[in-house]
């Protein structure tokens, strides 16, 4: 087989997933992650996103794809699903950072790296690394009330997360709910409670811990609970609520 290529993979989309799923993480990817040549991305990377994109659009090409190598794909991955899952829950420890290094500076809670020496917390700050934001979240309880402090409002719309700093187009997710303080998404991996991950979107950008994780729509789906560690919302408001003083 010439081509070994997991175009799903490089799309970041499910074997089944129908054109319009495709289309839709196709332009996430070059435009919204700027891997566009146009808007600073790599031209190698933006090629082979290019080529997978070609093939799982055309309904021929993508039948003689899936003959030829999906079926070894998944064999593949069922041999070695044990140590693979093993794996991937040493980097999801690995990625709960603490919040100071071993000289006591603090750090990028996702990545680890260490702020610059003097650095005050702003809004837009964003980590001179792994471009996470810096300001913590203010974590609100009102008066009299248990559990949740703010509740959140139904908000819909596309997501990519990381699970570790050296990913470079994440995983795709769609959000269910938001507030200020957390959210709730579904995406098509599951990911372990207390996995700190990176959540970028057209509102926002956020550092966030997962709360929990449970299956959906027959086990093919997750809906997963994340509390933000760090946040910055591209618009001060009008994104679900309005701060009136």
């Amino acid at each position: 087989m010439k081509n070994k290529r997991n175009y799903y993979r490089i799309l970041h989309v499910q074997p089944d997933a129908p054109s319009e799923i495709i289309k839709a993480s196709y332009r996430t990817l070059m435009q919204k992650l700027k891997h566009h040549p146009d808007l600073g991305g790599d031209s190698w990377n933006a090629s082979i996103l290019n080529e997978a994109y070609a093939v799982l659009t055309n309904p021929e090409k993508r039948s003689a794809y899936d003959q030829q190598f999906l079926y070894k794909c998944r064999t593949s991955r069922q041999q070695s699903g044990k140590q693979g899952r093993g794996r991937e829950k040493q980097q999801q420890r690995k990625s709960a950072k603490p919040s100071h290094d071993s000289q006591g500076r603090p750090v990028c809670l996702f990545c680890g790296a260490p702020k610059p020496a003097g650095f005050r917390y702003s809004n837009t700050s964003d980590c001179g690394h792994c471009h996470s934001p810096l300001k913590p979240v203010v974590r609100l309880q009102l008066a009299g009330k248990t559990g949740r402090a703010l509740q959140r409002t139904s908000h819909r719309g596309a997501i990519r997360y990381f699970t570790h700093p050296e990913e470079t187009t994440g995983k795709s997710g769609s959000t269910r709910d938001l507030s200020p303080q957390g959210m709730q998404f579904s995406t098509s991996c599951r990911l372990e409670d207390g996995q700190v991950i990176r959540i970028v979107s057209h509102v926002l950008s956020a550092v966030a811990r997962v709360t929990h994780c449970q299956q959906h729509n027959g086990g093919k789906h997750y809906v997963i609970g994340a509390e933000f560690l760090t946040l910055h919302f591209y618009a001060q408001s009008g994104t679900f609520i309005s701060e009136n003083a």
